[in-house]
């Protein structure tokens, strides 16, 4: 571990001491690999009779007890350091306590204090203790990938050019295949499984896995509870686990014996994960968890980056109250509207006083019940979309005036026939629309709306009429005439 990282680590140990009014403050770190005894690896004491690089074997002493049960813990003594394990005498401590170190669910070691005053380490204490461990297992695991990184400066270089590549943009097919063949390199292991979070339905599918130990190159929705991938998705964590015995990904048929993982997250949210699989027990370092975790996040920009354009591609298609198509969009699609057909704008008269009475949630619930009514009334080949605030238009390619008129009346006499429901309140609506045709009225589809424009302004200027065509309105002009 480079030295920086070494006096960070003692700084804090030397800080926990002061913070717990300390008479020893000492930091034991498992001994690999058989991970059967602690060694003191830091020490702040006045003390004479400290042992330097003391040992004590998981379960013995209080320490031992500590790192064997992976909890805090504290304790009253009677004058028997003895217990403590790392004087080479009687000192006389009154109190002590400890909390574990760890990575994940790995134990990494204790940190250990006691004081010549009895019952000075409260439960308060211990927490704030407890937190210190925590604080170090951070530095200690940081100071074990920046040591692994410097032991091997390929790797270095070879991060900094993934982050470069995966910056750059790529389709998820692409992504898949250089995560593969780049950390073949970095982090040597048998499989590589990729998930990502579709941004549509919200499932996690998963890329270049595995089923039965073959390569997967498909999209496959998985359990995240199921299966130790899915783990590092529902946790939100990186994950070690050096012996195995359990399923990774989906039919995998138990074949590894080593796995880690790392989530892809930005801004608190987990777009995805990145796993290794190994069929050799105990084939990944610890310190090889967070150079993934550094792989991971450089590879979430470049997976989420794409899909979200497309999100916000088809968002800007789509009006969010109604979910029918924009307006826009569907006159681009049915811009030449010969031989036939017609466009009409249905408005719905009076819609200010529903959303004064049922308030701005209630007024977009009922714009979404019209769509939904206005497509099941007028059938699969009308073509619906909302136009402005309280009012929708309807293409009906083909359609003659008659049949069009027909439809038209039909949704009319369904939506002014059965109230809108919202919140146990009922909602009257009066529609009127206005309607052009092809080839009477235009050719395209923007001429025929404005037209159709016209036509319902005629329309809700006419008391009682409730379908006008652009072509009819000379005739509503003649009506005003006589009437006065």
């Amino acid at each position: 571990m480079p030295r920086s990282y070494e006096k960070e680590i003692e700084e804090m140990a030397g800080l926990a001491g002061e913070v717990m009014d300390a008479h020893t403050t000492a930091l034991f770190m498992v001994e690999e690999p058989k991970r059967e005894r602690l060694v003191m690896a830091a020490c702040h004491s006045p003390s004479s009779r400290i042992i330097p690089n003391a040992t004590i074997t998981l379960g013995h002493g209080l320490v031992g007890w500590v790192a064997k049960h992976g909890r805090p813990a504290g304790a009253t003594l009677k004058g028997e350091a003895s217990t403590l394990l790392f004087y080479s005498g009687v000192e006389d401590v009154k109190s002590f306590a400890a909390a574990p170190i760890f990575d994940g669910d790995r134990l990494m070691g204790v940190l250990a204090v006691d004081s010549k005053s009895p019952d000075i380490f409260t439960e308060q204490r211990i927490r704030l203790l407890a937190r210190f461990a925590d604080i170090m297992g951070d530095l200690i695991v940081r100071g074990k990938i920046h040591s692994r990184l410097n032991a091997n400066s390929s790797d270095v270089k070879m991060l900094s050019e993934m982050a470069e590549s995966l910056g750059a943009g790529m389709a998820l097919g692409e992504v898949t295949r250089f995560l593969r063949t780049r950390l073949a390199t970095l982090i040597p292991h048998d499989q590589m499984a990729l998930a990502v979070r579709n941004l549509r339905t919200g499932a996690y599918e998963l890329h270049g896995g595995s089923l039965g130990g073959e390569e997967k190159g498909g999209n496959e929705p998985f359990s995240i509870t199921q299966y130790r991938f899915g783990w590092v998705i529902h946790q939100a964590r990186a994950i070690y686990l050096a012996d195995l015995n359990a399923p990774v990904v989906p039919g995998d048929k138990g074949i590894w014996r080593s796995f880690i993982g790392a989530p892809m997250m930005a801004e608190g949210e987990v777009y995805g994960a990145v796993g290794l699989m190994s069929q050799k027990p105990q084939a990944f370092k610890r310190a090889d968890t967070g150079v993934l975790s550094l792989v991971a996040s450089m590879t979430v920009s470049a997976i989420t980056m794409p899909a979200m354009k497309e999100c916000v591609r088809t968002a800007s298609l789509t009006d969010p109250v109604t979910k029918t198509i924009f307006y826009r969009t569907l006159l681009e699609r049915h811009r030449d509207m010969t031989p036939s057909g017609v466009v009409a704008l249905v408005d719905l008269k009076g819609f200010r006083h529903v959303n004064k009475e049922l308030g701005p949630k209630g007024g977009d619930n009922v714009l979404a019940q019209m769509a939904d009514r206005l497509k099941k009334t007028m059938g699969e080949s009308a073509k619906i979309c909302r136009y402005s605030a309280d009012m929708f238009m309807v293409i009906l390619p083909g359609a003659d005036m008659g049949g069009a008129q027909k439809t038209v009346l039909a949704a009319l006499d369904e939506m002014e026939g059965n109230p809108f429901h919202y919140n146990g309140v009922d909602a009257h609506i009066t529609p009127v629309a206005g309607m052009a045709s092809c080839p009477e009225d235009g050719k395209s589809s923007e001429d025929l709306l404005v037209k159709a424009f016209d036509a319902l302004r005629a329309a809700k200027m006419d008391r009682g009429r409730r379908v006008l065509f652009h072509s009819d309105m000379h005739l509503v002009g003649m009506a005003r005439k006589v009437a006065e």
